[in-house]
C-alpha cells in the first residue's frame, strides 16, 4: 500500500526551518521531532557535514571559520492525527518541502 502524501502549507514549511536553525548550523547526524499543532507532528532525518578552517593569517585574520564544504541531507516524515478514526497516521511529506528543507539547510 502506497503512503499517503501530505502538503505543508507556507507557514509550516516556516515553522520546520525556524526549529533547524540550529542543526543548519550543527555537523552531524539528528533525528528531530517537530511538533506543528496538535494534529501534525514532523519527524526530520538527516545530517549535516560541513568542513573548512579557521583564517589565521597574521596581517589580515580574523581567525573567524570559513567553511569550505557543506553538504546535508534531510528525510521528512509527517504524523498526523485523524479525528475520525483517532488514530496517528504516517505520512510522505510532499517533495516541495522536502527540496525546500534540504535546500535551507545546503545553504551557507
Amino acid at each position: 500500500m502506497k503512503m499517503k502524501t501530505i502538503t505543508l502549507t507556507r507557514a509550516q514549511r516556516d515553522l520546520l526551518k525556524d526549529r533547524l536553525a540550529d542543526v543548519r548550523d550543527e555537523n552531524g547526524q539528528f533525528d528531530i521531532d517537530i511538533v506543528i499543532d496538535s494534529l501534525l507532528t514532523i519527524n526530520v532525518q538527516g545530517c549535516v557535514e560541513t568542513d573548512g578552517y579557521v583564517e589565521d593569517d597574521y596581517l589580515s585574520g580574523t581567525g573567524g571559520y570559513v567553511e569550505t564544504y557543506r553538504q546535508a541531507d534531510v528525510h521528512l516524515t509527517a504524523i498526523v492525527f485523524d479525528l475520525d478514526e483517532l488514530v496517528n497516521e504516517t505520512c510522505q511529506v510532499d517533495e516541495v518541502t522536502a527540496k525546500e528543507i534540504g535546500n535551507y539547510l545546503n545553504a551557507a
